[in-house]
């Protein structure tokens, strides 16, 4: 199948079945995104304990990098929550934790999908699926925010 070939190019090739093919230059980007994203909002989190000034909604509201599919579910499972004092686990994470000294990428696929681990706890993953956007890599899943398709 074409899909999962490697491909050396500059370009990202959309197939018909939504699926794509992502290059080494794609990759290098979604690495960033991720990363960033997931070390932002992990230090965001660790800080909150301290200084419940910190509104990490108002980061997650704001960073472009994510995509509207991923901004509604988030929202969606946040207002199913409200009545409830907490949300046991947080969605992003897909944990109770945090690792303190943030993530790193374990695995890039071809098809837009991300393995990060943490740097200093390798049994902590988190799973996050990508998705080109008006010629931008945006977050389209992470952890247990799972857009509705």
């Amino acid at each position: 199948m074409c899909f999962l070939s490697f491909e050396c190019t500059s370009t990202t090739k959309q197939l018909s079945t939504n699926q794509l093919i992502v290059n080494d230059v794609d990759k290098v980007e979604i690495e960033k995104i991720a990363v960033t994203f997931l070390n932002t909002y992990s230090s965001l989190h660790i800080q909150q304990v301290e200084d419940k000034n910190i509104d990490i909604q108002k980061y997650i509201h704001s960073d472009s990098d994510l995509s509207e599919e991923f901004l509604t579910a988030y929202r969606k499972l946040y207002q199913q929550t409200e009545q409830e004092e907490y949300i046991d686990a947080d969605p992003i994470l897909n944990a109770q934790d945090v690792p303190e000294n943030g993530f790193k990428v374990k695995e890039i696929n071809q098809n837009g999908s991300v393995l990060l681990e943490a740097i200093d706890w390798n049994e902590f993953k988190v799973s996050m699926q990508f998705v080109k956007q008006h010629n931008r890599w945006k977050i389209q899943s992470c952890g247990a925010i799972l857009p509705e398709k």
